[in-house]
Formats: C-alpha cells, sequence, structure tokens
C-alpha cells in the first residue's frame, strides 16, 4: 500500500513555492498541500546522516497560528540552524474572508492598531528578500563565468587555427 501511496504522490505535480528549490525539495514536494486554515512558515534544512554518510535536505513547517510574535525563533531557525525560507501563509489578517480568522486577527490587534502578523510576514520577506538578493547575485555571477568561458573556448579554437610558431 505503501508503494502505491507514493507512486501516487509521484504522479503529482510539486507545489510551487515562493523561491526557487532543488530538484530533490521539489521531489519531496510533490502532493504537498499548504495547511489550509493556519498561518505556518515552511523551511528547507540540509542535514547530514551518518549511516549513509550523505547530505540530504528536509521541509519543516513552522506552525505560527497560535502566537504570532514568534520572529525568535525565526531568527534562531534562519541564523543559528542555517534553515532556508522557501514559503508562508495564511497570516491573519482583520478583512479575511473566514470570520473566523479576521477574529483572530482582531484579538490579537493591540492599542497601535497594529497586527502582530504583518510584523512577523515583514521579518519572513525580509530573510526571503535576502535570499533572493544572494541568487540574483549567484545567477549574475554564472552567467558571466559561462560568457568567459564561451570568450575564452572561441580565444582557442582562433589560436588553434592560426600557426604560433615565433619564427614566421
Amino acid at each position: 500500500m505503501t508503494d502505491e501511496r507514493e507512486k501516487a504522490r509521484l504522479a503529482k505535480p510539486p507545489f510551487e513555492t515562493m523561491v526557487s528549490v532543488s530538484d530533490e525539495v521539489k521531489n519531496e514536494l510533490r502532493g504537498w498541500k499548504p495547511p489550509k486554515d493556519r498561518a505556518y512558515i515552511l523551511f528547507q534544512s540540509k542535514n547530514y546522516e551518518y549511516s549513509r554518510e550523505r547530505w540530504y535536505e528536509a521541509l519543516f513547517t513552522l506552525d505560527v497560528d497560535g502566537r504570532p510574535e514568534q520572529a525568535s525563533r525565526v531568527d534562531y531557525y534562519v541564523m543559528q540552524k542555517g534553515y532556508r525560507i522557501i514559503h508562508y501563509g495564511n497570516f491573519p489578517k482583520p478583512n479575511h474572508p473566514n470570520p473566523a480568522i479576521a477574529k483572530k486577527a482582531q484579538m490579537h490587534i493591540g492599542s497601535d492598531m497594529v497586527n502582530p502578523w504583518d510584523d512577523l510576514e515583514n521579518h519572513v520577506k525580509r530573510y526571503m528578500g535576502i535570499e533572493a538578493k544572494q541568487t540574483a547575485k549567484e545567477t549574475a555571477l554564472l552567467e558571466q563565468l559561462k560568457a568567459a568561458q564561451e570568450k575564452n573556448e572561441a580565444l582557442t579554437k582562433s589560436a588553434k587555427g592560426k600557426k604560433t610558431d615565433p619564427n614566421e
């Protein structure tokens, strides 16, 4: 029965995350559905398996529905543990179509009329923005490297076509 479930899961398309992920993580995200009525943050972690002596990537979901003041936990997972935020969602807003979620947001809004989930969302976006900038820099550097390699190959081919005899 497990093999049938696994085949059915692998037949489904992978969940689309907010940032790009590796093929291994895309494979893990096949058939994954985000929680419908719970605020969550989806992390990607890199772990080492000692028995097989290999690195692997795993997924971790942090439930932030009950307590919005969890920026320190997000800091811990990103800065200390090295996890990467790849997706988040369902943060309660006062104008949410689901009345239970809207009521929860209203309940947590303080006297300053600031929604704490908005603060958490901005905190998460900051980490995702940092990573997006790093990914953009890496992509630009890889493109520059590829262009330099193509130029080098072209120069090498043109040099092979010419005679390089110093006596001529």
